[in-house]
């Protein structure tokens, strides 16, 4: 029947069609029910499967899917588990009662915090307090073991979820553990006891793997460790060739695969010291077996000192897949009993390669991965103390569908319209959807299955277009005078690479670009999405780094929205640049948006620093005409266009039109970039005023994107922001910031200091990263510890002027607090917190 079933919504997925039937909506299920079981939850993206080899090592933030696969499918010691969907009121916007979130004991059975003093506190149950959400109970008769949460919009709350704590003292959810883990040295974790076994199974969904049973247990998470450390290739090198493994370095060559996440991972290292925490033992192959083979796991601090490591059992535990286990008893048995001998080493080129010789120890396991879909099956004999899981009624299947050449966004909106409704598949975000369809599901929501969710942004760059700061090549999409203009440089220079970041970042360049950049209203482009600007490559959705964060309204960068929107237009006064504007990236809202600009997009693609611009900019056009005697500053404008509407393609005329309305001298050409050969060429070869620029950030912390940034391009952003430093008025108004991080830098690391004028006096082709990178690693993570959250906000701003104001149709974010997403109506889906979506979770009503 299972195998029936998968064949006709195999078929089906092929013959959605692209049109849709308004009326038909207010009976949501009209069409043929082709998933009568019930029992499973089918996600479709229009997008490719991302799942190669060794995919199951992964790291978080390659793509949701799989990280989604990874939480349902891997082992944890803790996690955040979920209950209840949320119950809205949508007229109001308001909730009425929300999931209910809590940590809890996955494999581990207890977590002990110690300090230096050497007080210790043990948590070894996850017990939580009932939830009494009437609002109306006493003081005096509340019981210490019940929460009564307190409304904060009306009669219910703004948000979809609800940390609920425990009134027991050893439990992980009592206020006291994280009050207790602010003050620690370390924290040891252990499975010791546990009483209920939890067994490997296979693709199959078998627990007896070549004869044998094996246990899950606290060694294969530290193995899972060490896995993870080798992943990097410069630690996995050394370690091959300090240990003279001659076999596993030809395994290596014939293996290795640039930019895999498998072979070619982050360095675990650099992340244990970002957090101040001891990591002698994972570069340590000496350490590596009495480490596995230990009775605990013990995260401690590199100084011994007491420091706050909520954000480091956060990241470890909760983020990150980093101790995710890979069972080493099985390793040992099929390869030696010496795991890391040039004899037994092979398992790392051979273990995960496929779903099929994967073991999976959670709640389901993937039973087949194709082009097309990926589909999981509970495993029946997951296991865990205390547990109700394999008794209440939980998905018996997932699948994953995949679009291998995704199709434009609208069709695909509408394609997952008609397959929803014929409950092809389990979910439908509501906000793709035409207006008359969205109008119609909220007048009368009590009648769907409707519930918020968050997309969230937290590893990935919002765009993958920045701004060019230092071109190269022989065919530049510009010509003499807008080089010299905009780079401070010849097109010859150019070509042959023969300048510093001195001569490309003048104070002449840099004030050219600060007014050209603002030009266009950035938000009249995001708003033809009918969304909010965002000019950042940051991800949206990362926590905000600072000393005093808590407390405030101030979480993610999402939440700093309007404070990493402030343009910055320079002009030089007294051979110092200083900021001319007084005006931020909301006036050029408010600009689009009056009344009398609404019926006139002449008037909305307009800056609202139009004629600031327009006064100030003349003199740079003179000087450098006159300079290259030709006539006009001309350049070619490259518009990522893989998937324009018909209102964003109708602004680019405009749009063009608009840079003459500054200077008739200006002369834009506008190219369309609507496949991948144009892609290259425009972005990619570093021949346009703006390149091709991606990262995947290991941590999703406003501290690991400004590191990640600044240490891209041989180090190009810092070189900006240090000539900028060095040109502009210290007025503490103009790149403040910025201002404060090299005085930092001048005070407290000189020789650093000085490294860097060194770097910005050579010729660009002559610089090596790997000179820097370290000592400069360092001394981020020092000063970026030290930054409260005014200052962060600032910063990031700063740096979004140097490379991120284009003219892109991806610059755009939803503020809207949450997405207004359908389920099946036999579905009771919790909110996903934070993007940790645990499918796991979902229930199926009987």
């Amino acid at each position: 029947m299972k195998n029936m079933q998968s064949k006709n919504l195999k078929l089906l997925f092929s013959l959605i069609p692209a049109t849709v039937s308004v009326a038909c909506f207010s009976l949501i299920s009209c069409t043929n029910d082709y998933n009568k079981l019930h029992d499973n939850y089918i996600v479709w993206s229009n997008s490719s499967n991302q799942s190669g080899e060794f995919s199951y090592a992964y790291p978080n933030g390659i793509d949701k899917n799989l990280q989604d696969i990874n939480n349902l499918t891997q082992p944890k010691l803790i996690r955040i588990a979920s209950q209840n969907q949320p119950e809205i009121d949508f007229r109001d916007s308001i909730v009425l009662k929300p999931t209910e979130l809590w940590y809890q004991f996955e494999q581990a059975s207890s977590i002990s915090l110690k300090d230096s003093g050497l007080n210790e506190s043990i948590f070894s149950v996850d017990n939580i307090k009932r939830v009494d959400y009437s609002n109306s109970v006493p003081d005096s008769e509340k019981k210490p073991s019940v929460l009564y949460p307190t409304f904060d919009k009306g009669n219910g709350f703004s948000n979809p979820y609800l940390f609920v704590d425990s009134s027991i003292f050893n439990s992980i959810n009592h206020k006291s553990f994280f009050e207790k883990l602010k003050n620690s040295n370390k924290f040891i974790i252990k499975n010791d006891g546990k009483q209920t076994a939890n067994y490997w199974v296979n693709f199959e969904g078998k627990d007896n793997i070549d004869g044998k049973k094996f246990e899950v247990t606290l060694q294969d998470f530290k193995f899972g460790l060490i896995v993870k450390a080798l992943q990097n290739k410069k630690l996995r090198d050394k370690f091959l060739k300090e240990n003279l493994m001659s076999e596993n370095q030809k395994l290596e060559k014939l293996n290795f695969k640039e930019n895999s996440p498998y072979f070619d991972g982050q360095n675990i290292v650099n992340v244990f010291d970002s957090f101040g925490l001891s990591s002698s033992f994972l570069e340590d192959k000496n350490q590596w077996k009495g480490f596995i083979e230990s009775d605990y796991l013990e995260i401690r601090t590199k100084d011994g000192k007491d420091t706050d490591l909520t954000e480091a059992f956060k990241y470890l535990l909760i983020y990150s897949n980093l101790l995710d286990a890979i069972p080493y008893e099985y390793i040992i048995k099929k390869y030696g009993p010496y795991p890391f001998s040039d004899e037994s080493f092979s398992w790392f080129y051979e273990y995960g390669k496929t779903y099929k010789n994967t073991l999976y120890g959670s709640y389901y396991f993937v039973n087949k991965n194709t082009m097309n879909e990926t589909v999981l099956y509970r495993n029946t004999k997951y296991a865990r103390d205390n547990s109700k899981w394999q008794n209440q009624k939980h998905l018996n299947e997932i699948k994953f569908k995949y679009n291998t050449l995704p199709i434009g966004q609208s069709t695909f909106n509408t394609q997952s319209y008609n397959a929803f409704k014929q409950n092809i598949i389990s979910s439908l975000n509501i906000d793709g959807l035409t207006l008359d369809l969205k109008e119609q599901i909220l007048s009368d929501f009590s009648k769907y299955n409707l519930s918020y969710e968050r997309n969230t942004l937290k590893y990935l760059p919002s765009t993958d277009i920045a701004l060019n700061l230092t071109p190269k090549g022989k065919n530049l999409y510009f010509n003499d005078s807008f080089a010299n203009a905009f780079y401070g440089l010849s097109l010859k220079e150019i070509e042959e690479q023969n300048y510093s970041y001195n001569s490309i970042f003048s104070k002449e360049s840099l004030a050219f670009q600060s007014m050209f950049l603002n030009i266009i209203n950035a938000y009249t482009i995001a708003s033809t999405s009918a969304q909010d600007m965002f000019l950042s490559q940051a991800p949206y959705d990362i926590n905000i780094s600072s000393i005093n964060t808590s407390g405030t309204n101030y979480l993610t960068l999402r939440d700093a929205h309007a404070n990493i929107h402030k343009q910055i237009i320079l002009d030089i006064d007294k051979g110092r640049l200083e900021k001319i504007n007084k005006t931020v990236q909301f006036d050029n809202k408010l600009n689009a948006t009056k009344l009398k600009n609404l019926t006139d997009l002449n008037k909305q693609i307009s800056s609202v620093d139009k004629e600031i611009i327009k006064k100030n900019i003349t003199k740079y056009i003179d000087k450098v005409l006159a300079k290259t005697e030709e006539q006009y500053l001309e350049f070619t404008l490259p518009i990522k266009a893989f998937n324009l509407s018909k209102k964003q393609l109708n602004l680019l005329p405009l749009i063009e039109k608009e840079f003459s309305t500054i200077d008739e001298r200006i002369k834009a050409k506008i190219v369309l970039v609507d496949d991948f050969d144009k892609f290259n060429q425009y972005f990619k070869f570093g021949s346009s005023i703006y390149s091709y620029s991606t990262f995947r950030l290991n941590q999703s912390t406003t501290t690991d994107f400004l590191k990640t940034l600044v240490l891209k391009n041989k180090f190009e952003i810092l070189a900006k922001a240090f000539n900028v430093y060095k040109q502009v008025k210290n007025d503490e108004i103009t790149y403040f910031a910025i201002f404060d991080f090299f005085e930092y830098l001048k005070s407290n690391h000189k020789k650093t200091f000085d490294q860097l004028e060194m770097l910005c006096n050579m010729k660009i082709n002559e610089i090596k990263e790997e000179n820097f990178t370290f000592e400069i690693t360092q001394i981020l993570n020092k000063y970026f510890a030290t930054l409260e959250l005014s200052k962060v906000v600032n910063l990031i701003n700063e740096i979004n002027n140097l490379h991120a104001y284009t003219i892109n149709f991806e610059n755009k974010i939803l503020l809207a607090n949450f997405s207004k997403v359908l389920y099946q109506k036999y579905i009771i889906k919790p909110f996903s917190f934070d993007g940790l979506n645990y499918l796991q979770d979902i229930l199926i009503k009987e």
